[in-house]
């Protein structure tokens, strides 16, 4: 298992080099009870938007699969906050 902060440095990265996403604030991770176990979350919003943040959420059985599924939907989030 990965350390967290290097999970959540690797979400933020993503969404600061994605060309259409602005991070607007720190990545969380959270740990729930039920299935999946863990979600991944960072504020972002459309670059030059003016519309508030909004929360990109990742979730899996384990941090880096939460961050993954995160990751790998970036641009599925830039249209949906658009």
């Amino acid at each position: 298992m990965k350390d967290v902060g290097d999970i959540l440095y690797a979400v933020e990265k993503a969404v600061d080099q994605h060309p259409k996403l602005q991070r607007k604030g720190e990545a969380k991770l959270e740990v729930t009870r039920s299935a999946p176990r863990y979600a991944v979350s960072v504020p972002a919003r459309w670059r030059g938007g003016r519309k508030r943040a909004h929360a990109l959420t990742g979730s899996g059985d384990t941090p880096e699969e939460a961050a993954e599924q995160l990751i790998s939907e970036l641009d599925v989030w830039a249209e949906a906050i658009r």
